[in-house]
């Protein structure tokens, strides 16, 4: 090894010494030690009597669940830990939610910071728009709550949503499972590149478009002026309440649709899936 290689060496070694040491004297400061096996929480309760009509709710891996509350003023409750921070407030007739890690993530290895969790608590059952959005962490909207458009998205993390959309509802996660049930929209667009897909009593008046790349598609006594179902090799199986006229095709999957009727269109298209479809009462 010559001198050159020595020298980068060192370089490194001294670099790399200087970033753990730096991640050390952060992370001192905010209370968090490496040898505990979990970190204090850092929780706390928010409530609001600022009135709004839109929500919007980021976070990096925190659950997120809503409630319809029949207290007086909004309540957000917060379970997350020191290595995390929220921040609460209202602007412009919008309540705004953000949950994001205090440190950069070279900082953040090694460190075990629990469960997270943001509750919000809403005193009115109707609200204008609705974003979502967590990285690794779930989202649950209930029924009791309805909402003019909302927006979910999850990269790992399972969504489950029964709360009406007068409007677009769009649900969006990578891995994660989506469970949509006892939902009136007027268009619904869901996606997932590998989990699995799940509709149970959901009615879309206008388009109801379901994506996904492995995860399979169910829909349990659903219906909706056009249906658009994809799937590369996951199956699309399920119940429809009304005659649909059909256009279906699977490469290689077994395919099992009623006859054509004077209904509106349902296109379903797989790579290596099956297809299964029935129509209820029949």
């Amino acid at each position: 090894m010559n001198n050159t290689h020595k020298l980068i060496i060192f370089i490194l070694i001294i670099a790399a010494a200087g970033l753990i040491l730096s991640a050390v004297c952060g992370l001192s400061s905010l209370g968090i030690s490496l040898m505990s096996p979990r970190n204090p929480g850092a929780g706390f309760t928010r409530t609001l009597k600022d009135s709004f009509s839109d929500i919007d709710i980021e976070s990096e891996n925190a659950d997120i669940r809503f409630y319809a509350s029949s207290e007086k003023n909004t309540r957000v409750v917060w379970s997350g830990s020191r290595v995390s921070k929220l921040s609460v407030k209202t602007r412009k007739g919008a309540l705004l939610v953000e949950e994001k890690y205090r440190l950069p993530w070279i900082f953040r290895i090694g460190i075990v910071s629990g469960g997270s969790e943001i509750k919000v608590y809403l005193p009115k059952d109707s609200y204008r728009s609705l974003k979502a959005e967590s990285d690794t962490g779930d989202i649950f909207i209930p029924s009791g709550l309805t909402f003019d458009s909302a927006a979910i998205d999850t990269d790992t993390g399972a969504v489950d949503v029964q709360a009406d959309v007068r409007g677009e509802l769009k649900v969006d996660t990578d891995t994660g499972r989506i469970a949509l049930s006892d939902i009136r929209c007027r268009d619904l667009k869901a996606k997932s590149d590998t989990g699995s897909i799940t509709l149970t009593k959901v009615i879309a008046s206008d388009d109801l478009k379901i994506n996904t790349d492995t995860g399979s598609i169910r829909l349990d006594r659903c219906d909706a002026g056009k249906l658009v179902l994809e799937s590369d090799t996951g199956s699309v199986t399920g119940t429809l309440l009304t005659d649909k006229v059909f256009s279906v095709s699977s490469d290689t999957g077994k395919i099992d649709v009623p006859e054509n009727g004077s209904g509106g269109s349902c296109v379903i298209r797989t790579d290596t899936g099956s297809i299964r479809i029935t129509i209820a009462g029949r």
